[in-house]
């Protein structure tokens, strides 16, 4: 419980305009009386680009915030984070997908996380770290700033 403030003039000092309640009830005041910072995310839009199966980071791109700005906008309006990793190309994972994935992060010219991310629809970490689609044959590449192999982990 929190002692919250019920009159819009900040340097009021009237006990009488206070208030006991929660942080949530203080939220909604504050939110009520315009001091709330103002969302420059349009849920309209956000929900358009959901339902075109874009990823969370080009969803952020495209709205001009920052990933976590919409993951809070997410949490606080209730929209269910789970659509945006969609697989955005309706692949169905098999060894074959999961094997190009490998063979390209491990190529000379290897593309990087994003560009993989951004190619196949949804996260690659797991499979890179081979800890999803589990291949006891598969080394995985241990790789400088440069994005050069320099060697295998064990």
């Amino acid at each position: 419980m929190i002692i919250r403030h019920q009159c819009k003039y900040r340097d009021c000092v009237n006990p009488d305009h206070l208030k006991i309640g929660t942080d949530l009830n203080n939220a909604q005041d504050r939110e009520r009386m315009g001091r709330g910072r103002k969302s420059k995310i349009n849920q309209n839009k956000l929900l358009k680009l959901i339902d075109k199966n874009f990823t969370l980071e080009e969803i952020a791109e495209a709205l001009g915030v920052t990933t976590s700005a919409i993951a809070h906008f997410m949490k606080k309006n209730n929209i269910q984070r789970k659509k945006l990793h969609k697989n955005r190309n309706n692949l169905k994972l098999n060894w074959k997908i999961v094997n190009e994935i490998r063979k390209k992060w491990t190529s000379k010219y290897a593309p990087s996380k994003t560009e993989l991310q951004k190619k196949y629809g949804f996260r690659v970490d797991k499979i890179l770290n081979n800890t999803s689609w589990h291949d006891p044959n598969y080394k995985r590449p241990k790789k400088n700033s440069n994005g050069d192999i320099i060697g295998y982990y064990e």
